[in-house]
């Protein structure tokens, strides 16, 4: 490999990993997002669970009375 083709194969690697850490930083970006985003639902659901006044709440539906725990899941 002569100078010329060392200096751009040395390039192109530079190239690669800048592309490579703006990728990285983009990911961090979408990471905290996502942790913001679970965070504030996790938080509203706790709130809303607590201003629940029965923990046991019924629906009716087609296939009978269904009860659900104080987290919204359905009792079994």
């Amino acid at each position: 490999m002569d100078q010329g083709h060392h200096a751009a194969f040395l390039q192109e690697i530079r190239n690669d990993l800048a592309e490579a850490a703006a990728r990285i930083k983009e990911l961090r970006e979408l990471e905290e997002r996502v942790e913001q985003y679970v965070s504030e639902k996790t938080r509203i659901g706790q709130s809303k669970v607590a201003l629940k006044p029965n923990p046991r709440i019924q629906e009716r539906s087609i296939m009978g009375t269904v009860e659900f725990d104080p987290n919204g899941f359905p009792a079994t």
